[in-house]
């Protein structure tokens, strides 16, 4: 049995706290994701759209990356998230302390 036969359906109406619901079709299946917030970010010539989304699997923030039109995507489960915002804390504390770039000197 693959991983996909697994994904158990469901096929009711749609509670009316689920809002903004977009389809997705896996094996000819439909899984219902609820968008639970939703932002972009443009950061020099990349956009970081970041989405908390729903479905029956559970709650995972999707990351997307377009740089061009060419779009890479990340999946982090909701129980990593935590985690996650720690390691960029650390990033971010790592880099204010190195100070200046030294890309954005002028050589």
């Amino acid at each position: 049995m693959r991983w996909c036969d697994k994904v158990s359906v469901w096929s009711g109406e749609l509670p009316d706290t689920w809002y903004q619901v977009s389809e997705r079709y896996i094996t000819g299946r439909r899984i219902v994701d609820k968008e639970l917030l939703s932002e972009q970010v443009q950061v020099e010539r990349k956009l970081f759209s970041f989405e908390l989304r729903e479905n029956l699997r559970g709650r995972f923030l999707k990351i997307t990356e377009d740089v061009g039109g060419r779009r890479d995507t990340i999946i982090i489960p909701a129980t990593g998230l935590d985690k996650i915002s720690e390691i960029l804390g650390h990033a971010i504390q790592a880099s204010n302390d190195a100070g200046p770039c030294e890309a954005d000197t002028p050589v």
